[in-house]
C-alpha cells in the first residue's frame, strides 16, 4: 500500500478549545492533534486519517497506543464484545 502510519499526539494549549470561534476558515476542533494519519512516503500527501477524539479538551491522547493490524478472522456465529475503560 506504500503508507507511512504515524499516532499524532502533541501537547497544546487546550484552553482555545472551549469556546467556538466565530471567524469564517477558522475552527477549533483540534483536527491531526489526536489522531492516527497515513502519508504517502513518495509525495507526503496525506492520504488517510482518523481523529480519535474530536475537540480533546481534555488532551487525553497521550494515553492512548495506537495500534493497526491486519487479521485474517474465520467468521462463526458467536457473539462479541469490546470494552474499553480509562
Amino acid at each position: 500500500m506504500n503508507l507511512v502510519y504515524f499516532g499524532v499526539a502533541p501537547t497544546y494549549n487546550t484552553a482555545p478549545l472551549l469556546y467556538p470561534v466565530n471567524i469564517d476558515g477558522i475552527t477549533n476542533d483540534a483536527l491531526y492533534t489526536n489522531a492516527t494519519i497515513a502519508l504517502n512516503p513518495d509525495t507526503g500527501e496525506l492520504v488517510w486519517y482518523y481523529q480519535h477524539l474530536e475537540n480533546d479538551q481534555w488532551d487525553l491522547d497521550w494515553a492512548f497506543e495506537r495500534q493497526i493490524v491486519e487479521i485474517d478472522v474465520k467468521v462463526r456465529n458467536a457473539k462479541l464484545s469490546l470494552i474499553w475503560v480509562s
